[in-house]
């Protein structure tokens, strides 16, 4: 053990708490993964590159497309009371609490239009 204060006691620990394990369901690996797209033969050009997910089916069945977008980690506080609101919401909707507090950003933003007057006198222009 080593008598530095300032020193984590998990520092001086050799090996991982936990050892990777490989031994997964192809079922499960594939429920969470998806099916994986064969590797394309070299020489042999698609088409057209899919740029999209597949259609994904929603409770209502209608279809929707899922596009992977970009996304960056934003870090803020919120009352405790709203975010239980928001964990119980998703868990009861069926969604997570990401895509509930997207969507109401989006729906923010779409009825607080800045204009280009706003934005010329946030530039000093």
């Amino acid at each position: 053990m080593s008598g530095d204060p300032k020193r984590s006691v998990l520092s001086d620990l050799r090996k991982p708490l936990v050892q990777p394990s490989n031994d997964v369901p192809a079922g499960l690996e594939e429920h969470l993964l998806g099916t994986l797209a064969a590797p394309p033969v070299p020489g042999n050009v698609p088409a057209s590159p899919p740029e999209t997910a597949a259609p994904a089916q929603t409770d209502s069945g209608r279809r929707s497309t899922r596009r992977r977008v970009p996304t960056v980690p934003v870090t803020f506080h919120l009352p405790i009371e709203l975010r239980d609101r928001i964990k119980i919401t998703a868990q009861a909707k069926q969604k997570t609490m990401l895509e509930i507090a997207v969507e109401a950003l989006q729906d923010y933003l779409d009825r607080n239009h800045v204009s280009e007057t706003d934005l010329r006198k946030l530039l000093g222009l």
